[in-house]
């Protein structure tokens, strides 16, 4: 049964992979730094990425017969072309971040090819940052047919139990560690090993992906969100205002799941009224949002370079051509990247599975 896509929950995409990109401008765009503290809680939008990865494989999947090859096999096939092709453009930054950081980290670069970055603190953001997510990513779809049954059965009888459960052990790690500060004062430009550990472990992160799963597994039960629309509202305003207002909460805390329920609110409303972000162009942006994320690193270091041989200061005007220049690639990514890709390897394996 192919239930098709969710529109309002490929928009968002777009507007998460957003928040992510601009987090990465703050370093050089001044007026972006200086005109609101929520652009640099950016990192938190892979929070949104990895529930709503469970809602959608829950959706796509529940209910459903599939084989492991099928499954695993159209998982690869989204993620791996444009991934490898991320990791073409990063790999002279790779090899700088090597050469600069010493001999040390040059077995760490072979961990990226076969998404175990993020299992290794020294090696999650050493080549093309932003794919140490799709390393946690890998390691759900590897459990998801396995977990998907057991969980399924756990949201339905115990559903708002197993959504606390779950968002406490999402954000633990995180929380416990701000607190606890067991490598001093941290901010976000700190590499320190139990840091990294936890913020970009998959197995710390699971819970956020599972949190999706019961999510999706409700909403195929029918149920909805009353008022979807306002809750859908509600949901950003209070995510801005949280993040806005004035906290004592350490920079750690709000790295993994502390904003999980707001997310949760947010995909379900959202589920719930398809219509609200159902705009070609919001459409569109987010089938690219894939690409903007993984690419985005590479097109910055890359202009950076050129500007830097043509002295044009990184200033508003460089971040702008940036984004543009972001929005573009990506499109042109999922157009001519992905979906030929996706179709072709599609293609290979119906050719080599039919009868001869």
């Amino acid at each position: 049964m192919d239930r098709g896509n969710i529109s309002s929950l490929t928009s968002v995409r777009f507007f998460a992979a957003a928040w992510v990109v601009l987090y990465h401008t703050l370093g050089g765009w001044t007026l972006l730094r200086d005109s609101s503290p929520f652009f640099g809680f950016g990192y938190s939008g892979v929070t949104l990425f990895f529930v709503l990865s469970g809602f959608i494989l829950s959706y796509t999947y529940s209910l459903r017969k599939y084989t492991l090859r099928d499954f695993w096999f159209a998982r690869a096939a989204r993620i791996l072309p444009v991934y490898f092709v991320a990791l073409l453009v990063a790999l002279p930054f790779a090899i700088r971040n090597v050469r600069v950081g010493g001999a040390a980290l040059a077995p760490y670069t072979l961990a990226a090819p076969v998404f175990l970055q993020s299992w290794f603190p020294k090696a999650a953001l050493l080549w093309n940052g932003p794919g140490w997510s799709l390393s946690c990513e890998a390691l759900f779809y590897l459990v998801f047919p396995f977990v998907a049954v057991p969980v399924a059965r756990l949201s339905r009888r115990y559903f708002w139990p197993f959504l606390a459960v779950i968002w406490i052990l999402s954000a633990a790690p995180a929380v416990c560690y701000a607190l606890i500060r067991p490598e001093g004062v941290v901010d976000v430009a700190t590499e320190a090993t139990l840091l990294s550990l936890v913020k970009f472990n998959p197995v710390i992160r699971l819970p956020e992906f599972l949190l999706g799963i019961g999510l999706g597994v409700a909403f195929l039960d029918g149920r909805r969100m009353p008022k979807a629309r306002w809750v859908a509202v509600a949901s950003v305003a209070a995510l801005v205002m949280l993040l806005c207002l004035p906290h004592n909460l350490p920079y750690p805390a709000y790295h993994n799941g502390l904003l999980a329920p707001i997310y949760a609110a947010l995909i379900f409303a959202l589920a719930s009224a398809p219509e609200m972000l159902d705009f070609p162009v919001l459409v569109l942006l987010g089938e690219a949002s894939y690409s903007l994320y993984l690419l985005h690193e590479p097109v910055l270091n890359l202009l950076a370079l050129f500007a830097k041989r043509m002295r044009w200061e990184q200033g508003g005007g460089f971040y702008l051509v940036f984004l543009l220049l972001c929005v573009a690639i990506s499109i042109l990514s999922y157009k001519f990247v992905e979906v030929p890709a996706r179709s072709w390897l599609k293609g290979r394996r119906e050719r080599a599975i039919s009868p001869r």
